[in-house]
């Protein structure tokens, strides 16, 4: 196993000597990017100093020699982010360079080829209500290809079902992740003012929101007593004005008394 110090030396001279960017030699070394520059700042390796050394290319660029090779090796098939880590360099490096040079490359797995009686039994099975998803998996493609196939045909899609008519339709209910209760209203419900732009509100507002019968204003605030995010009985409920904490509950100092209102003073 080499020592720290070995590792170093490597850095340090490999930084100097090749015209390659930190980042790079870092994934080189398995070390991060940030640990490598704390070798080079360590050593009184300044990170700007290879700027100024005279005979040196950017560091992300590829030579003469190297491009050549690029060239041939992605007329040949093979794909950049290969080649790329031969060379120590990005694949946006090589993708631009190969911009420039005119050459096309292969984005991605090749494509499918696709029958005539593939695409007309693809048409048949939509025509007949089966999903996309349904039958990309009849054809053994992805549903983005199956959609492609209907394209082709000038089929468009059909408008995506939605309330009770989803496959996923929840009843109108919904969880937040913080634990809150959604539920979704009626474009005509009076209360709809306090909906978010998807059309549900929190259902401890609403539930206080119907017991005042009248809508909150957003300084409004409704606390769950026990703490329960999802226990909007109204009797946990008690509204408020600004933030407030868990498992505190307003009462009379006197008395005791539960039953606490807002009343403007005399």
């Amino acid at each position: 196993m080499k020592t720290k110090t070995e590792v170093e030396e490597r850095v340090i001279a490999a930084y100097r000597a090749e015209p390659v960017g930190g980042k790079t030699l870092a994934r080189r070394f398995k070390i991060g990017a940030t640990t490598l520059y704390r070798i080079l700042n360590r050593n009184g390796v300044r990170i700007d100093d290879r700027k100024r050394q005279a005979g040196l290319t950017h560091r992300f660029a590829l030579s003469e020699e190297q491009q050549c090779l690029t060239i041939s090796r992605t007329e040949a098939g093979e794909r950049s982010a290969s080649i790329a880590r031969d060379f120590g360099v990005s694949k946006y490096t090589v993708l631009a360079m190969l911009k420039r040079h005119g050459v096309t490359t292969k984005i991605g797995k090749p494509k499918r080829s696709v029958a005539t009686e593939e695409l007309a039994e693809a048409a048949r099975l939509y025509s007949t209500g089966s999903s996309q998803e349904e039958i990309a998996k009849t054809f053994g493609v992805s549903q983005g290809t199956i959609s492609g196939w209907l394209r082709l045909q000038g089929i468009s899609k059909r408008n995506s079902a939605s309330g009770p008519d989803h496959g996923s339709w929840a009843g109108g209910r919904s969880k937040t992740n913080q634990g809150y209760l959604l539920v979704l209203l009626p474009t005509d419900d009076p209360l709809r003012c306090m909906a978010l732009s998807n059309g549900y509100v929190l259902e401890h507002r609403l539930v206080m929101a119907r017991h005042l019968g009248r809508p909150l204003s957003a300084s409004e605030t409704v606390h769950h007593i026990n703490g329960a995010r999802a226990d909007n009985r109204i009797e946990n409920l008690e509204l408020r004005r600004g933030k407030h904490g868990n498992g505190i509950g307003l009462a009379c100092g006197d008395c005791g008394s539960r039953n606490v209102v807002e009343k403007a003073l005399s």
